[in-house]
């Protein structure tokens, strides 16, 4: 049986130059001994460096099965014997150098080849920019590395649609323990490709960048500069010196409908970072919480005052820096604080607070207890330091109250949904960017009709408009794409609860002017004229109760209100809050509540408002009561609590204003007690003349007749005889163009008035009492 075949080629050292060589090269290397670097005829080890060619891994399933996928681009692969020649550990970071380039790459020991080889895989390959067959010199670093504080990266290709600050902590995370020279390509794994990055500078921890150079003289390599390593406090920057991109994020004078806000921030900012005045001995604010409905732009803020000052910024995501190893969320809390104090001033963000830092509860798990804790015990430490910490959230009453005390989150600001001028203001920023034919007036005409439009709904709106404009071959937007675009665009905090109005106007309600003219002063006049109410002291009504006969259109009257009033419209019918679980019936409440003024001004619409609201102590069912008791009790808070209602006028209709509790009727809460009666003559005139506008009928249908005729009817009955006429007339001939008088008759025999008498005189006997 013939020997196995070695895979590695046995070797020799020369005696004349130390050189170890292969045994098939000894003819060459007597020729040309000692060998020549540039270029050299054949491979070999001399004083502890390996100079070969460059080869390209074949077999990654064995050499390389136990190391990541992700780390396969830094592996430079060699036999065991060069390894143990040159003195390398498995692991040992090493200088490649092609073509006259170096990297660093990580030594792994190999069985393929021969005992020159030199393997990359094509990753590697790429990353150093070589191909196969290239010269290549392998040798230890020639000195240690130095700690990396900081690293400027450029990106080489391909793009991303990662944010700047997402690309900075994987590259923090991808890098640990790596080392490299500055220029050298890095390479970060994102979705199944690799992003390719260069290094154009590197700053040591607690060097600056003009001691980092004076030192560069004095390193042992002075063509490649000292190498060095990636900590956990080292930060990657991206080099920005060729000029922000288009999409780079904006700057405060970008920001719009924030300029109370802006203003204080920026007060803050030059209270921290750059002090002026440090003799009063008494600390300025260490940490702003910003708080407010989602889309009104606390993140597009915090990021814009970043860019804006003259200051480091880091931005720290919440949900990002969870771990589920033991220790090192807390690791990367304090590693962000400790970049932010070396890098001072600096601002650090951290967006969505509230999922780092919950409130503390018997449910909490030990990881959230010791994150808080955590982050406590590093804004405590910023007291003598020029580092602001500005924090995000929508939901402040779930954040632990630890953070919300001085000396950690000192600063609460809140930013509001949008007041009308402020929405002007943000369509004037948006459209800037755009080519419009749209003047001021119209902006303002869009502004004031986008009810409850937060920040990022305009913005849609203007995506939707710019995209309309597009369709018609035109980068110009016009009025009309605006106006398309408001009809396309619903407030984001009311795509939970609004409900789709038919179009009803005034002039679809017949008679009933008294009532249209209190419904307006209670609820458009307020808003159309606030200097009006503003200038005699009077203050707008908190609610409308309107009651009355059953079919006398009052959930008709509140669809038009909302419809002519172009306000914001939230209709609830009283049984659907209540809930069988304790408690989900007052939060549904405060839920209700909360999005109303939100979106303000708007309109709350409580249909049945009885169902709700009854008296207390008169349900025979002692758990119903409670409920009732504590929905009524939460419902009268939220009208006239502390909390101010603002621009929400609450709107109610029953058919038994009897059963409503007395405490829901007082003035302060639903003010106006307005009675809808049974349509009068004339109210039915008008009636049977807007559903003759839609039903054709013969010239001989007398509507005097009909009115009298229809005395005690509802609205809803009335509008049932037109109903049941028209049918009679089908049903008597398919073909049937118009409507008879017989018709009627047959409708008034079918349909007759259902209001009992009994009703009637309680209605009298409450608007008397």
């Amino acid at each position: 049986m013939p020997p196995k075949k070695q895979s590695i080629a046995p070797w020799v050292k020369c005696e004349k130059c130390s050189c170890t060589i292969s045994s098939k090269d000894m003819v060459q290397h007597a020729d040309a001994c000692p060998p020549s670097l540039e270029p050299f005829v054949h491979p070999f080890i001399k004083d502890k460096t390996i100079c070969s060619l460059v080869e390209e891994q074949k077999d990654q399933s064995t050499n390389l099965k136990n190391v990541p996928l992700s780390e396969h681009a830094t592996v430079v692969q060699l036999s065991q014997q060069a390894m143990q020649l040159c003195h390398l550990s498995i692991g040992d970071p090493v200088s490649v150098e092609v073509n006259g380039f170096s990297v660093v790459r990580c030594a792994w020991p190999t069985t393929e080849g021969s005992l020159m080889s030199v393997i990359l895989t094509r990753p590697g390959l790429e990353l150093l920019g070589c191909k196969v067959g290239d010269q290549v010199m392998v040798h230890n670093l020639n000195s240690l590395p130095l700690p990396a504080g900081e690293v400027i990266v450029q990106l080489q290709g391909p793009e991303s649609n990662m944010t700047e600050e997402q690309v900075m902590t994987l590259l923090q995370r991808q890098q640990q323990e790596r080392v490299f020279y500055e220029k050298n390509r890095i390479g970060l794994r994102y979705m199944g490709l690799t992003l390719k990055y260069k290094v154009v500078k590197v700053i040591p921890v607690g060097q600056s960048l003009e001691k980092q150079l004076e030192e560069m003289s004095l390193s042992s390599d002075p063509v490649l500069g000292p190498c060095y390593r990636v900590v956990p406090d080292t930060v990657f920057r991206l080099d920005t010196s060729a000029g922000k991109s288009k999409h780079s994020a904006p700057t405060l004078n970008q920001v719009g409908g924030l300029k109370d806000v802006i203003e204080e921030l920026q007060e803050v900012v030059q209270n921290v970072l750059h002090p002026k005045n440090t003799t009063l001995g008494l600390p300025p604010v260490r940490g702003v919480l910003l708080h407010g409905a989602p889309g009104t732009g606390k993140t597009m803020l915090a990021t814009a005052l970043g860019n804006s000052s003259n200051a480091n910024f880091i931005s720290i995501q919440a949900a990002e820096i969870f771990s589920k190893f033991y220790g090192e969320t807390e690791s990367q809390l304090k590693s962000y604080f400790s970049n932010a104090i070396r890098r001072a001033p600096t601002i650090i963000f951290i967006d969505e607070v509230d999922v780092l830092c919950p409130k503390r509860n018997s449910s909490s798990s030990q990881q959230e207890q010791r994150v808080l804790a955590a982050l406590v015990s590093e804004l405590d430490s910023l007291s003598d330091q020029r580092v602001l910490v500005v924090a995000a959230t929508g939901r402040p009453d779930v954040i632990d109250s630890s953070l919300r005390r001085p000396g950690r989150l000192d600063r609460e600001i809140e930013l509001p949904v949008p007041n009308p001028s402020a929405r002007r203001e943000i369509l004037q920023k948006l459209l800037e960017r755009n080519k419009t034919e749209v003047n001021q007036d119209l902006i303002k005409e869009i502004a004031d009709r986008a009810h409850g439009f937060v920040g990022a709904d305009l913005m849609a709106l203007c995506t939707h408009a710019v995209s309309k404009a597009s369709k018609r071959d035109s980068n110009v937007v016009e009025f009309a794409d605006l106006d398309w675009a408001l009809s396309q665009v619903k407030p984001s905090a009311m795509r939970e609860v609004l409900v789709e109005v038919p179009n009803v106007k005034w002039s679809d309600i017949g008679g009933q002017k008294d009532l249209k003219l209190k419904l307006q002063q209670a609820i458009e006049w307020p808003l159309k004229h606030p200097d009006a109410f503003l200038r005699l002291g009077i203050k707008p009504p908190r609610g409308v109760l309107m009651y009355g006969p059953p079919g006398c259109s009052k959930t008709m009257i509140a669809k038009a209100l909302a419809t002519e009033s172009g306000l914001n419209f939230l209709s609830i019918k009283g049984p659907e809050l209540f809930s069988k679980w304790v408690g989900e019936s007052e939060k549904a409440i405060r839920t209700l509540f909360r999005r109303a003024r939100q979106v303000a001004p708007s309109i709350v619409f409580f249909d049945e408002v009885d169902a709700l609201c009854g008296k207390r102590g008169d349900s025979g069912n002692e758990t119903g009561s409670n409920v009732q008791e504590r929905v009524l009790a939460q419902l009268l808070t939220e009208l006239d609590g502390v909390e101010a209602l603002g621009n929400v006028t609450v709107v109610a209709a029953t058919n038994r204003p009897d059963r409503i509790d007395k405490a829901l009727l007082r003035p302060g809460r639903l003010d106006r007690i307005i009675y809808v009666p049974l349509p009068d003559s004339e109210t039915r005139n008008e009636i049977f003349t807007i559903h003759m506008r839609k039903t054709p009928v013969s010239e001989d249908v007398s509507v005097p007749d009909l009115v009298e005729k229809t005395e005690g009817y509802s609205g809803a009955e009335v509008s049932a005889v037109c109903h049941e006429a028209a049918l009679a007339a089908l049903q008597e001939d398919i073909t049937a163009t118009n409507v008879q008088p017989r018709h009627f008759e047959q409708a008034l025999l079918s349909v007759t008035p259902r209001t009992p008498a009994s009703l009637l005189e309680m209605y009298a006997q409450y608007q008397n009492a």
